[in-house]
């Protein structure tokens, strides 16, 4: 939704906003898992932060002229970022309790079920009538790839480390998201996110050693 709010034309606030994340995933791990925070992790995940924001912001410069939606933009991404953050901690208590084939189950859904009263709520529920037998195949096909089967891997992975660990190891969307960039737009990094995104790899690469 945020996404839509900027036109796909200046993502810079949204992805700025989504940069917050691991804040909110740390600090519930925190107070719900009593997940230690040791000064070694502060310090790696506040280097890996700061080397997410210039892989995304080269220049360091955030372009705020992002139109006329850019508040509701940034409200939608605040609010996903502090969904996301908090959901890595309700998912780590889930696999706590239960398998990860009944973590991705229960996850999968009641997400359906959520984003189904969200359409509902947005009055968009004569949109469902519009969708072509083969756009409902090809839906099928995303949620099951990007979205079954990517979660359940997502959760072997939480299953074994801590939510704050599990929140920094994610940083590395931005480094996926520039090498997409390089081989499908033929858009390659420019120096400073090169060095930003060998910082962010090693600074990930220590979290990780703590965890073990």
């Amino acid at each position: 939704a945020a996404l839509v709010k900027v036109s796909f034309i200046s993502l810079s606030v949204v992805f700025l906003l989504q940069k917050l994340q691991p804040l909110f995933a740390i600090s519930t791990a925190h107070i719900f898992l009593k997940e230690r925070l040791p000064k070694s992790f502060v310090l790696w995940a506040a280097v890996a932060l700061i080397a997410a924001y210039f892989v995304t912001f080269p220049s360091g410069v955030v372009n705020l002229n992002t139109g006329a939606g850019t508040l509701l933009a940034a409200l939608l991404a605040f609010g996903a970022a502090v969904a996301w953050g908090s959901g890595t901690t309700l998912s780590k208590s889930l696999l706590n309790k239960q398998s990860t084939a009944m973590s991705t189950s229960l996850r999968f859904f009641f997400t359906s079920i959520f984003a189904g009263l969200a359409v509902a709520m947005f009055g968009q529920m004569a949109s469902f009538a519009q969708v072509t037998s083969g756009q409902l195949g090809t839906l099928f096909v995303i949620a099951l790839s990007t979205g079954m089967v990517a979660l359940y891997i997502y959760y072997q992975g939480l299953k074994r480390v801590e939510a704050k660990v599990s929140t920094m190891l994610e940083l590395t969307f931005p480094l996926l998201a520039v090498v997409l960039d390089a081989f499908v737009y033929h858009v390659f990094l420019s120096p400073p996110q090169i060095v930003a995104a060998v910082v962010l790899l090693f600074a990930i690469v220590q979290i990780g050693k703590k965890q073990a």
